[in-house]
């Protein structure tokens, strides 16, 4: 499954380079975007604990695509 987080206002590249497995889809001054692989809820959560480590803000969490790979 791929996830696309939203994190509030701009991260700085070395908050995003603590997710390696995740793409930069954008990151200005109103908010960061990034998509990545997430293979279990257990992994979500071990990449909201992460966020909440670094102290970002967390803004939405969507599932873009299901385990076959279909859009949803």
């Amino acid at each position: 499954m791929r996830y696309l987080i939203e994190l509030g206002s701009p991260v700085s590249d070395i908050a995003l380079a603590a997710f390696p497995e995740f793409e930069r889809v954008r990151n200005d001054r109103a908010r960061a975007v990034i998509t990545g692989p997430v293979v279990d809820q257990s992994d979500l959560f071990t990449v909201i604990a992460r966020i909440q480590t670094l102290g970002l803000t967390l803004c939405r969490i969507e599932r873009i695509d299901t385990a076959d790979g279909a859009a949803g």
